[in-house]
């Protein structure tokens, strides 16, 4: 990661952006429509969140997107290893 590249931060921006847009597409659509349509908004709203938010994050590694890839899998591994209860 390059130097006074804070990741969280990055992220945090995304999730808030695309979060308030998927919500503003669901209460802006019509209320008699399919739960396909409306998972079709969610799906659309997801591939931009997706697309901007690796771009982003690329952007702060010094490999881009390979680096990113590393860091949300290990990222991602340590946290599910870490809330795995204790009987599983």
């Amino acid at each position: 990661m390059k130097d006074n590249f804070d990741a969280r931060h990055v992220a945090s921006g995304c999730f808030q952006q695309y979060a308030a847009q998927a919500i503003d597409k669901m209460l802006s659509s019509q209320r008699d429509q399919s739960f396909e349509s409306m998972l079709a908004l969610g799906k659309g709203v997801f591939e931009q969140f997706i697309t901007e938010f690796i771009g982003k994050l690329s952007d702060g590694f010094k490999s881009g997107k390979p680096g990113v890839w590393k860091f949300l899998t290990t990222s991602l591994g340590d946290y599910n290893l870490s809330n795995v209860p204790p009987n599983m």
